[in-house]
């Protein structure tokens, strides 16, 4: 009777469970074939909503990026990131990529590398970041 009326008293909280690992891409990074200057900027939204930013850098003579897209929690609210099968668009500066991805859970990082090309009779300019 005592152990009832003690476990009456005791306060609960709920323990929630560990944030999904992260769906995690690198490759490379052109437009128009050619590479892009080191500190670009490169994203990954999904629905919309960017979840994951880098700076472009050079590895390899190519330029190259390396991007961590977080996973939703479930138990928690606003929505923190991708769930399975979402689809990733990456885009370079404020123009999207002609490759996209699905969100996964995993350890294991995927080669993605992203184009993007720009028709002829127009300029693409890309931040320049200085430091």
């Amino acid at each position: 009777m005592i152990l009832v009326i003690a476990l009456l008293f005791i306060s609960f909280t709920l323990v929630k469970a560990f944030p999904p690992i992260p769906s995690s891409f690198w490759g490379t990074v052109k437009v128009n074939g050619e590479n892009i200057p080191e500190g670009t900027i490169v994203s990954a939204w999904i629905d919309g909503v960017q979840y994951a930013t880098c700076l472009s850098g050079i590895w390899e003579g190519n330029s190259a990026y390396s991007l961590d897209v977080p996973g939703d929690d479930p138990s928690t609210d606003p929505i923190e990131g991708g769930v399975l099968d979402d689809t990733i668009v990456f885009k370079i500066g404020d123009n999207a990529a002609t490759q996209t991805g699905n969100w996964v859970s995993s350890s294991n990082t995927v080669r993605l590398d992203l184009t993007f090309t720009v028709e002829e009779g127009y300029f693409y300019y890309l931040p320049l970041i200085v430091n």
